[in-house]
């Protein structure tokens, strides 16, 4: 069941048949629920999902918005996102080589119908995804648009908003956006700084962050609280854009090198004491580099049932109603 209610609260997004309401007081809960289905998360934590991440790495004219998915997840009270993975070199996406396919998407997301996140190009600052600006010129300012601007996140900027504006001109409006840097600057330069790549505010409805707490399980990664992980990006974020509400997009913590439970408590405590900001958590449940999984043990698996408990993370929906 989906909460239909009209609150005062400062924010309101994009809407198709009732705009999605960021919470006053409060953090939606969220799950991507890797190889399991959101359901099967939700027994074992005890508490309703509202967003659900999925990824989608393919490109191209055979592949299609995922309507069907969307609406499983709708109908049972869930807000789908949408990590939609250009792998192009961002130059044909500014150049309008693939304006027939993103358009096609565009309709099948308007004929859908209801809110819906997209969260397109995510992580563009990092180094390992074809669309980050490492690989689409870097730090040059030679070889595109303005010569004081770094060429790499200037194309990503462009073609960001290119894909916002044909969903637009083709009117679908429950496309909610979200922009999702991640934590650090794992290049290392001036150019490569998270604020060069924002849109701006009209082309973006959520601020989002992805970042883990690896543990000791690389060579490179030590133990790192929640607000070593998140402290600086939300500063940033806030500084960026005051007016839009932040979400955890990705998140999670390695069980190596550390107290994995104690870390979800110290995490939640601290998303409702001092990340007043944050609007939605995603967690990366899933085994992949390490174990993410939110039951990597039966500690962990208390720590998260006993965080989520509490009334501040809302498991339901709220919707404007419609006028």
């Amino acid at each position: 069941m989906i909460a239909v209610l009209a609150l005062s609260v400062p924010w309101a997004v994009a809407a198709g048949d009732g705009a999605l309401r960021v919470p006053e007081r409060g953090c939606y809960t969220g799950v991507f629920p890797g190889h399991r289905t959101v359901f099967a998360v939700e027994r074992e934590v005890g508490k309703h999902m509202a967003f659900v991440l999925s990824f989608t790495d393919r490109w191209g004219p055979l592949y299609r918005f995922p309507r069907e998915y969307c609406e499983v997840l709708w109908a049972t009270g869930h807000l789908p996102v949408i990590t939609w993975q250009p792998q192009v070199d961002l130059g044909s996406v500014i150049g309008g080589e693939w304006d027939d396919y993103i358009l096609a998407w565009a309709e099948e997301a308007r004929e859908y119908g209801h809110p819906v996140m997209i969260r397109w190009g995510h992580e563009m600052n990092g180094t390992w995804y074809r669309w980050c600006s490492l690989w689409n010129g870097g730090g040059e300012t030679a070889s595109y648009g303005d010569p004081a601007v770094p060429d790499g996140p200037e194309r990503y900027v462009d073609a960001f908003r290119r894909v916002h504006d044909l969903f637009a001109a083709a009117g679908a409006h429950n496309v909610i956006w979200v922009w999702c840097p991640n934590e650090g600057n794992p290049v290392g330069e001036a150019w490569n700084e998270v604020e060069l790549y924002y849109p701006g505010s009209e082309f973006v409805d959520w601020l989002g962050m992805d970042g883990y707490n690896w543990g000791n399980s690389r060579p490179w990664s030590r133990w790192r609280s929640f607000p070593e992980v998140f402290g600086e990006l939300y500063r940033r974020l806030v500084a960026l854009d005051p007016d839009k509400p932040i979400m955890i997009a990705e998140f999670a913590s390695s069980e190596e090198g550390g107290d994995k439970a104690r870390w979800i408590e110290e995490a939640f405590r601290l998303i409702r004491e001092s990340f007043p900001r944050i609007k939605a958590f995603i967690w990366f449940d899933t085994v992949k580099e390490t174990d993410w999984a939110i039951g990597s043990s039966p500690e962990s698996l208390r720590a998260f049932r006993e965080a989520i408990s509490h009334g501040y993370y809302r498991g339901e929906l709220i919707l404007e109603e419609e006028g």
